[in-house]
């Protein structure tokens, strides 16, 4: 669970920028939306062997797809005034006091591309986030698809095929129109190996076909009723200009100066930041785009301050060298939240800290007893990690998915056994399955 601080008298609250919610920028100044950093281990869990079941419904064959289940947009998708509602009734905020200036937020890391088809961790997410648009992005309240570079969407009777409209006032940063001749050039560029997208497996394993029907109007067909379909899918490929990208090789993506940030102009977005300049090792800096489609930021601009690790960050945010951090470090926490100059947010977020097992045989023999994979389950005490490691932020993870309540992420959470910490029971699936102390 993160905790966003911020020095009082700088800096307020700016919701749904980093967050990558393309279509929704509140009024007012500065804050971050969530990292990776989580308080939980979890691996994922696997059908139950019948010497060892838990008392919790075992998960489906497909750890995608749950054939029947609803997905988790309705036939018809809530519409943008709806979501702004929705956001500043769960998260009220006051008029800004003035326009123009700048937030300087501390990153204990720098980015490794402005190219959002070709990210893959978070801190250039956050970047790239704010510059660049998906068609679905997720609600801050409760994780759900909610309108970004496309308005709304409907999905077919089979439960499949979504139809996108994409706004029609949205432009790229250099006055040219969007059109769904972009969004398939970009999920082209997610799917072509040469890229080098990070997305190009979950492409593969969400997204069956695409097409243009209009100016206007994209297509996407699923390869199953999967409940997260539009965030792992649509949600996931940020759209990039083929006019400026189509004659660009897709092998030469990674080293491109649109890429690489040595030329600006090749930065171009449709969100509500524009790219300025990355200075590698020291700072990434973003303006706002004054012609943006939505709610115009009222900073001029937002500074990414390289920190060499999270405890420079702290230092920097105590002596006033940035305004905010996203994540506290959990031993930090108690300390910043006693000091009256700042205000420490907590809040949850969709976010696992995990690790995996390798099932790949010819790797090795080691997990493919199933009865090993329960006993490393049952045998880790995640609750004495979220406490002793994290101070108590978070919950210990079940599932993949986090548990908010009325979304049908708590549904798939329930369909994951339990697996309750007990060392005697591991230690028994440990020799039944052959192993020796």
């Amino acid at each position: 669970m993160p905790r966003l601080v911020a020095r009082f008298g700088r800096v307020v609250r700016l919701w749904a920028v980093f967050a990558l919610i393309a279509g929704m920028l509140a009024a007012c100044g500065g804050s971050s939306a969530p990292k990776t950093p989580t308080p939980t281990a979890m691996p994922m869990a696997t059908q139950p062997a019948p010497a060892f079941n838990p008392t919790i419904v075992a998960p489906a064959a497909s750890p995608l797809a749950s054939p029947g289940a609803t997905p988790m947009a309705a036939s018809q998708s809530i519409s943008r005034s709806e979501f702004e509602q929705q956001l500043f009734k769960a998260y009220p905020m006051g008029t800004a006091g003035k326009d123009g200036g700048t937030l300087i937020l501390g990153s204990s890391g720098d980015i490794s591309t402005v190219n959002p088809v070709l990210v893959s961790d978070t801190g250039s997410a956050q970047v790239v986030g704010a510059i660049f648009e998906t068609l679905v992005g997720g609600s801050p309240i409760d994780g759900s698809p909610v309108p970004a570079l496309a308005d709304s969407w409907n999905v077919a009777p089979d439960g499949l095929t979504y139809t996108f409209h994409i706004n029609q006032n949205a432009k790229w940063q250099d006055g040219v129109d969007i059109t769904a001749d972009d969004v398939k050039f970009s999920y082209d560029a997610a799917l072509n190996p040469n890229t080098g997208s990070a997305y190009t497996t979950t492409f593969n394993e969400y997204i069956a076909s695409y097409r243009v029907i209009d100016a206007n109007t994209f297509e996407v067909t699923a390869r199953d009723r999967f409940v997260s379909f539009l965030l792992f899918g649509p949600g996931s490929i940020f759209i990039v200009p083929q006019h400026i990208w189509g004659s660009v090789d897709f092998a030469s993506w990674s080293f491109d100066d649109g890429s690489t940030g040595h030329d600006p102009s090749r930065v171009v977005g449709s969100g509500p930041f524009k790219f300025k300049e990355w200075v590698q090792g020291d700072h990434v800096t973003i303006e706002k785009n004054p012609d943006y489609y939505g709610d115009v930021p009222h900073l001029d601009s937002v500074v990414f301050r390289v920190t060499p690790d999270t405890d420079s960050a702290v230092l920097a945010l105590e002596h006033g060298d940035i305004n905010a951090m996203e994540i506290l470090p959990p031993a930090d926490t108690k300390r910043i939240q006693d000091n009256p100059a700042f205000k420490v947010d907590i809040y949850p977020f969709n976010g696992i800290t995990l690790y995996m097992m390798n099932l790949d045989p010819k790797k090795t023999e080691l997990f493919q007893d199933v009865r090993v994979r329960q006993a490393l389950m049952t045998g880790l005490d995640r609750e004495s990690i979220k406490n002793n490691l994290f101070n108590g932020y978070g919950d210990a993870a079940i599932g993949t998915q986090p548990p908010l309540a009325g979304t049908p992420t708590a549904q798939t959470q329930q369909a994951f056994p339990a697996f309750a910490y007990d060392p005697a029971a591991a230690k028994q699936l440990l020799a039944d399955a052959g192993w020796t102390d």
